[in-house]
């Protein structure tokens, strides 16, 4: 494994560990909650506060190059995008650390 290189380009340790890490976490979550070791309250507000952080960081992110270049011509167009911002963090997250988990497999 690389933890660091003299090019962009190559991988680094923690870009290569990313999924693995990830999906250790949902398993273990779930596992820690069917032996009844979680805490259901707390971990929903760490969910929570991870999705609004999430979504605050994709908005961030609409946001930032709008007010510099006024690239979206019609408000509803960046309404669209902070919308899209938020439903990221609620599914598709989980299923692309799905998918690179499983290709790290192969």
């Amino acid at each position: 494994m690389v933890f660091a290189g003299r090019k962009f380009g190559e991988p680094r340790l923690f870009e290569a560990a990313g999924p693995i890490i990830e999906f250790l976490g949902f398993a273990v979550t779930a596992l820690a909650f069917a032996f009844g070791l979680l805490n259901v309250r707390f971990a929903e507000l760490l969910f929570l506060s991870a999705a609004a952080y999430g979504a605050m960081i994709s908005m961030a992110a609409v946001l930032l190059p709008e007010i510099a270049l006024e690239s979206y011509p019609r408000d509803s167009d960046l309404l669209v995008h902070f919308a899209v911002g938020i439903v990221e963090s609620f599914g598709c997250r989980q299923l692309t650390t799905w998918w690179r988990f499983q290709g790290m497999a192969r």
